[in-house]
């Protein structure tokens, strides 16, 4: 991917913000009937633990998380994204910032071995190199997410903490 082509998709997701917010804001009737159902159950978010939330746009999974407890730190390289995200409410749990995907050495700053988990919901079909990301995702998460990681090819992928207790014991968590 060429940098004139970040830059592009980059301007017209600031551009769109406000159009994409208006459409999902806390969730339209594709997130809140397909999407949230799907990545709630895939991702089973426990109070307290601290989890990625890549290319978050308007915070919408961000805020849900939020809801459940979980520690979220949640980015886009639209800083017009984040500014929306932010408008939707305060929430002390969650840590927004302006951060590129699709460069591997502005993903450093989110650290290592960080986080419990990982989310990319609904944009990796919009990224027009995901290569730094996916190569920096692992480095981000602590140990015990990072011994078992899911993708989903249908635009998300998900790193949720790993159920090692369960492979360990044999029991469900």
């Amino acid at each position: 991917m060429s940098q004139n082509e970040n830059l592009n998709a980059q301007r017209a997701w600031n551009t769109n913000a406000e159009f994409w917010n208006q459409r999902m804001a806390d969730g339209n009737d594709f997130f809140n009937i397909l999407i949230w159902p799907s990545l709630e159950k895939l991702l089973q978010p426990i109070a307290g633990e601290r989890l990625l939330d890549a290319v978050c746009g308007n915070g919408v999974t961000s805020r849900r998380l939020a809801h459940a407890g979980v520690n979220v730190t949640a980015f886009d390289f639209a800083d017009s994204m984040i500014a929306l995200a932010k408008k939707h409410g305060n929430y002390p749990t969650i840590d927004y910032r302006i951060v590129d995907a699709t460069n591997c050495e502005a993903l450093l700053v989110l650290g290592t071995a960080t986080f419990d988990g990982a989310l990319c919901n609904m944009a990796l079909f919009d990224m027009a190199d995901i290569a730094p990301l996916m190569k920096a995702l692992p480095s981000r998460l602590g140990p015990m997410a990072a011994s078992l990681s899911r993708s989903y090819t249908l635009a998300s992928i998900i790193l949720p903490r790993s159920k090692w207790e369960n492979l360990k014991t044999g029991r469900a968590r």
